[in-house]
């Protein structure tokens, strides 16, 4: 292990991690798990998108330019949870579909609000900066709502906080000096909030801002290896409350896991490596242990994969016959609200009628895939948890 001290507090950035030479990578080798060559249990249930006929899941059909106009009035039964739902756009402790698109040339958001495979009613579409360079979701404010952060081309970011009715409510952050992108967000600090991760390629730095609505709370810095390693994913995969990041070697596909203290700091350890085929697709909590878990997927081979996680070690992992091919991932959160994690899978197609399907997690390893709907490829994308476009 190696603590990763601060070594500034900036106006605004910090410098990141993979260090440039990891000192533990070769002593760590003998662990060494390849997604593409190791032994894995497959007590997965085989299912392929492709051959999931459409259901009575009581999802309406797209028609129109924004992601459904056909809608039920039902409304769902609020949930307690501590943490809330990931891209949980009406505070129902469930995680809803957030989509991005272009509309009349202005760039728009709109939500499906989901109860489990089923969509209870549309937010939006609400317009976003058109300027916009990068885009990335979380909760911002603390409120269990989901929200936006954009960065302009000018270097303007603002923050998109949704309000009840299902606008947003544009609101300045900061000014963003050149050369700083905005990669994720994570809660570094486990109070509730996505906080901002920046990085700088050229100048081989990483920076961290812990946010409060608008307010910047703290900021911190950290060097970091940008030429050879990539942030890859974000959860809190030793359960203690606050999000992780995990990085990866851009060739020689090495994870290591920074995981943050309640100082600010972080932690680097060495996870494993992977074969360079086996792409992270998502990071959600399979298994309902409040640790977040890996999903892997491999289009050469039309395989999805499973790390059940504890901290760097893997407990359990799986695999499943998948059409990567034509499917992928598109969000992932718990769309059903029952503690376990699920899947979105979309079309890999760009035309109107673009399927979507939920693979509901059982928790044990296994999935129930349920058709929700068809929507404009062309127009929409979906946004999953903390990421950019």
């Amino acid at each position: 292990m190696r603590n990763l001290a601060l070594i500034s507090i900036a106006a605004f950035l910090a410098t990141g991690c993979p260090l440039q030479t990891p000192e533990n990578e070769a002593a760590s080798k003998a662990r060494t798990m390849s997604l593409a060559t190791s032994a894995v249990r497959v007590d997965a249930t085989i299912v392929y998108p492709s051959e999931l006929a459409a259901n009575a899941a009581g999802a309406p059909i797209y028609t129109g330019r924004d992601p459904a106009k056909a809608q039920t009035t039902a409304q769902a039964a609020p949930l307690a949870s501590p943490r809330g739902a990931y891209n949980d756009a009406n505070a129902d402790g469930r995680s809803d579909l957030v989509w991005i698109g272009e509309v009349n040339g202005a760039l728009n958001s709109a939500h499906w609000l989901m109860d489990g495979a089923r969509f209870v009613r549309t937010l939006g579409p609400s317009a976003l900066g058109n300027s916009a360079v990068a885009i990335s979701t979380g909760d911002f404010d603390g409120d269990r709502r989901v929200d936006q952060i954009w960065l302009s081309n000018n270097g303007t970011l603002t923050l998109g906080r949704l309000n009840e009715a299902g606008w947003y409510e544009e609101r300045f952050i900061a000014q963003v000096g050149e050369d700083w992108l905005f990669d994720r967000s994570a809660d570094l600090n486990g109070d509730g909030r996505s906080d901002i991760v920046w990085i700088n390629y050229s100048k081989n730095l990483m920076a961290y801002w812990l946010m409060n609505g608008t307010s910047i709370l703290r900021t911190g810095a950290y060097t970091l290896d940008a030429v050879n390693y990539g942030l890859t994913g974000v959860g809190d995969f030793d359960g203690d409350g606050r999000e992780d990041l995990l990085w990866r070697g851009y060739r020689s596909h090495v994870l290591y896991l920074w995981r943050s203290r309640s100082d600010g700091n972080f932690d680097q350890q060495y996870v494993s490596t992977v074969g360079a085929d086996w792409v992270l697709d998502a990071v959600a909590d399979l298994n309902g242990d409040a640790r977040s878990d890996l999903v892997w997927a491999n289009r050469e081979l039309n395989l999805m994969a499973y790390w059940w996680m504890n901290g760097t070690a893997a407990q359990r992992t799986g695999v499943i016959n998948t059409d990567t091919q034509n499917y992928q991932i598109g969000a992932w959160g718990d769309f059903d609200g029952d503690g376990k994690g699920d899947l979105v899978w979309v079309g890999r197609g760009d035309e109107n009628g673009n399927p979507s399907y939920l693979w509901r997690g059982r928790g044990d390893g296994t999935f129930e895939s349920i058709f929700i709907a068809t929507y404009d490829g062309g127009t929409w994308t979906l946004m999953p948890p903390y990421a950019d476009s």
